[in-house]
């Protein structure tokens, strides 16, 4: 890690655990998350275990602070009763004209969310549900009735109405178990949390 670098996320303690109320961009968390797709950390995460320790919140947070290679448990709560294989139904209003907030782009018959960024409509979504967040890897595949064509469902996207939109979302329940996955992210350099 260079210095100055951090995990880049929200965490709070709780009785025993951490919750990642958020990730941001540019953080370790952000550069796990672009070299494990399939194994993002997400808001709503609980870090169960840092090092070997899993005792509380509090001393769990201790350990993300020293400066070692930090070996955590990660348990990831995954929204798959909301998200079934017929797409789950997602509302944004664009009437004002605010922007998605996502990279988007067109494939043969979806959209495919790239990612999801801080300030847009997506993201408001996000935190208005945090049980349903729309992520990296969802699938647009219908908007407002349109799903026809990749490119149909962008023009659509495109209006300033509100947009009925049916998106999959691919859930990475393969490689987290109710044990956890494995995370390591290291703060050997002092690195700020």
């Amino acid at each position: 890690r260079r210095a100055g670098d951090v995990l880049g996320a929200g965490i709070g303690p709780r009785d025993d655990h951490l919750l990642i109320t958020r990730v941001d961009q540019g953080g370790l968390f952000a550069a796990w998350n672009e070299a494990h797709p399939d194994a993002q950390v997400r808001a709503g995460a609980k870090i169960i275990e840092v090092n070997g320790v899993h005792s509380s919140g509090n001393d769990i947070m201790s350990q993300c602070k020293l400066r070692v290679a930090l070996q955590m448990k990660i348990l990831q709560v995954s929204p798959v009763s909301l998200w079934d294989q017929q797409g789950a139904q997602v509302t944004l209003d664009r009437r004002a004209g605010d922007v998605l907030g996502a990279g988007i782009g067109p494939r043969d018959d979806h959209l495919l969310i790239t990612r999801v960024d801080q300030g847009g409509l997506f993201a408001a979504w996000n935190e208005a549900h945090p049980d349903a967040q729309v992520r990296a890897g969802a699938k647009i595949i219908e908007v407002n009735g349109v799903h026809s064509s990749g490119n149909d469902i962008m023009s659509q996207c495109k209006l300033r109405v509100a947009l009925q939109m049916k998106i999959l979302q691919v859930s990475p329940v393969s490689l987290w178990d109710q044990q956890g996955a494995q995370v390591t992210l290291d703060r050997r350099a002092g690195d700020v949390l």
